[in-house]
């Protein structure tokens, strides 16, 4: 599984969320696409290759948000539910 195939498959949940989604989704889908935009960013600059690290990155981003309690806790959960499902290799293969 690549970081390209991980971005596609995310760009194209959040795009179908927009077009389908509750409005919970859509909330939790926005949250994590403005995370997912900035590590995405930071890891092409700094030439990362791994979805490992890629996904530490990420988690560890929102992890310090939500200790500024950016997310009560049920919306939390749901985000990161979400970020295992974005980089689960099932999704990755759709």
């Amino acid at each position: 599984m690549s970081i390209e195939k991980i971005k596609v498959h995310a760009e194209t949940y959040f795009t179908e969320v927009v077009e389908k989604g509750s409005d919970q989704q859509l909330f939790i889908a926005g949250y994590l696409h403005g995370h997912f935009s900035l590590v995405l960013a930071t890891i092409v600059q700094q030439d990362i290759q791994s979805t490992e690290q890629f996904k530490a990155i990420l988690l560890a981003s929102l992890d310090k948000a939500f200790a500024q309690k950016e997310l009560d806790e049920q919306d939390q959960v749901e985000t990161k539910t979400l970020v295992e499902q974005l980089f689960s290799v099932n999704a990755a293969l759709l």
